[in-house]
Order: structure tokens, then sequence, then C-alpha cells
């Protein structure tokens, strides 16, 4: 998924299941972004984490409204009844940092933790 304007993302759950999260990047300087939520949904950093089959209980983590996240490194957005793992792939911050654009290119996958 890619970001130029807003850096909001609502993310279906899975094909079938109408539930979504909102999830959303702001500027953090070169090659990081912050990823930052609004309750009920929250965000951590999962800090040694290199790819997301390391992680066996996100919603482990220490949550809060914001966290900076740098290319290559793993966040996880955590709502009511799912968390959504994030790395970002490539991050431009903007001719302030050196880059053209600003946008966050990232992989993501949905664990949901309350299932109908």
């Amino acid at each position: 998924m890619d970001h130029k304007d807003t850096g909001k993302f609502l993310v279906q759950f899975a094909e079938g299941d109408d539930r979504t999260m909102e999830i959303a990047w702001t500027i953090a300087g070169v090659d990081a972004a912050y990823g930052y939520a609004l309750r009920p949904v929250e965000v951590a950093m999962a800090r040694f984490a290199k790819s997301f089959e390391e992680i066996d209980d996100p919603t482990a983590y220490e949550y809060r409204h914001s966290v900076r996240i740098g290319v290559g490194e793993i966040g996880l957005f955590k709502g009511p009844d799912a968390c959504v793992l994030v790395k970002p792939k490539k991050i431009e911050s903007g001719p302030r940092y050196g880059n053209k654009d600003n946008f966050v290119h990232f992989e993501y996958q949905v664990r949901v933790t309350n299932p109908r």
C-alpha cells in the first residue's frame, strides 16, 4: 500500500469481512514516518522483529498514540477486533528531507483478535 496525500488508510480485515481499521502516517524524517492512531486504535513498535512471522502475540506490546517507524521496522496498530502489522518498504518525506514526494510504501498483515 502507498500513500501520497492524507496518509490515512482504511484497512479491511479480510475479503468477506466488512470490518475495517483506520491507520495513519505522518512525516518523521529521512526513511521514517510516525504511525499514529485515534482511539480506540493504538500503535506500537515491534522493536526487534524483522518479519511478521516473528510476532506471536501482537497485543502484548506497549501501545500509545504514535510511534516512529523506520524503513524495515515493524509497527502494530491495535483496535478492538484486530491488529494490523505494518512494515514500511520505502519512505519519502518531501523536499525538506531531500525527496521529491511524501509517501510511505508498506506491507501489512491483519490479525483478527475478535472473530465473529
